[in-house]
């Protein structure tokens, strides 16, 4: 799994609508899961779950570094100043998301539309479970 060793903010506009996403250098892509494959990054003061695509045709973005959006940026505790290419120095680690991880990654997603909906369809079919189980004790006796 890649070792990052810089990272900048998007380049692309159209990535800041979709705060969810990182991308990494092309060669990483398919051992990361593929594309839209939910992958964690750490480092020692956090960790976050987020969907990874590659740069592309972006050959600026070196092998060693990946690309996400601001507030993730700060998440992981690296506002310091970018150098004179736009990245800044971090020490992360990318590997792919567990299905325990993809589900902590839904359960504390940044958008609340999303984050309460989901809670919701868990609680729901936790609920129902316990219905069915009580509903079946109730048939048996």
């Amino acid at each position: 799994m890649p070792h990052i060793t810089t990272v900048r903010d998007f380049t692309r506009q159209n990535d800041y609508n979709a705060f969810s996403v990182v991308r990494v250098h092309n060669r990483f892509v398919a051992d990361l899961g593929g594309r839209h494959a939910w992958v964690r990054i750490r480092n020692a003061n956090a960790t976050l779950y987020r969907r990874v695509r590659g740069a592309g045709a972006d050959t600026s973005l070196p092998p060693d570094g990946i690309e996400l959006e601001y507030d993730s940026r700060l998440e992981l505790g690296l506002p310091g100043p970018p150098d004179a290419n736009g990245f800044y120095a971090c020490d992360l680690t990318v590997e792919p998301a567990t299905t325990l991880d993809k589900i902590r990654a839904h359960w504390s997603h940044p958008t609340i539309e999303y984050r309460v909906t989901y809670r919701l369809a868990v609680l729901s079919v936790v609920l129902g479970s316990v219905g069915f189980i009580l509903g079946i004790i109730s048939l048996v006796r």
